[in-house]
């Protein structure tokens, strides 16, 4: 909502995989994916599922990370609590203060806990209260996290790119030879054209033993052509290069 605006209506799914299957059949237009957190990236375990759904990286939301209660009933009828496995552990101690009758159950998204809350009598889901008013629950209590949460970093997916700004990224996913140097010959590139690297990741390779993968996120909108000369000087060193998507560069964590 703090993306598209508070007109937007949001439809929860579970995993990723349901994300790209309603973006296929055209049921939605975009999709929000979890890019990871303060604590851990998801970047090797999603983006090979949005290239090969052929979709755009369209942009990136960063939030700050606080947990909540969603449930239909109320507080003290709450007998189980959903919720996924970042989320139960750094919830733990509130939940056994103030539910200590109620068992917990890790279940694999977000989504699915807040569906199960919904569907379940008795049951609730630990999740951001930004799950309540898509899937339409109550917010029984709010900032349960016994630690600082941190931060959580989701992908918006779509088939457009959008228009370029004054101050935009690119991500790329980089393929270069499993050798010394091969990677630093491919980013010297970015160096030498002073293209600013925001963020690097590598992700899983088939044969890891001849290549290396790597999500890159660069300054420059794809569109611009100074950029693409760029991009075409760092493909020559480079066994594959894709443009995953260009977007808006994302600001502090809201």
């Amino acid at each position: 909502l703090r993306h598209f605006g508070g007109s937007a209506e949001c439809l929860p799914v579970d995993g990723v995989a349901a994300v790209l299957d309603e973006l296929a059949r055209r049921q939605s237009e975009f999709g929000l994916i979890p890019l990871g957190n303060s604590v851990e990236s998801r970047v090797a375990a999603d983006f090979d599922a949005v290239v090969r759904g052929e979709m755009k990286l369209c942009g990136i939301v960063r939030l700050a990370l606080h947990y909540a209660v969603l449930g239909k009933c109320s507080r003290g009828e709450v007998r189980e609590v959903y919720g996924e496995p970042a989320a139960l552990p750094r919830c733990r101690s509130w939940l056994a203060v103030h539910l200590p009758t109620a068992r917990t159950v890790e279940v694999t998204s977000a989504s699915t806990a807040c569906r199960l809350a919904d569907e379940k009598p008795g049951a609730a889901a630990v999740a951001a209260r930004e799950w309540a008013a898509p899937c339409k629950l109550d917010v029984l209590a709010d900032k349960i996290e016994t630690h600082p949460a941190g931060s959580a970093c989701f992908a918006v997916i779509g088939e457009q790119i959008p228009p370029r700004t004054k101050n935009d990224c690119t991500a790329i996913l980089l393929q270069v030879d499993n050798r010394p140097g091969g990677l630093a010959d491919a980013l010297g590139v970015l160096k030498r054209n002073k293209v600013n690297l925001s963020r690097i990741e590598s992700l899983p390779a088939e044969n890891c033993d001849k290549h290396a993968i790597f999500f890159v996120e660069i300054a420059g909108h794809a569109a611009d052509k100074r950029l693409g000369r760029k991009l075409e000087s760092l493909r020559r060193k480079t066994t594959r290069l894709e443009i995953l998507g260009s977007y808006p560069t994302p600001g502090p964590v809201d």
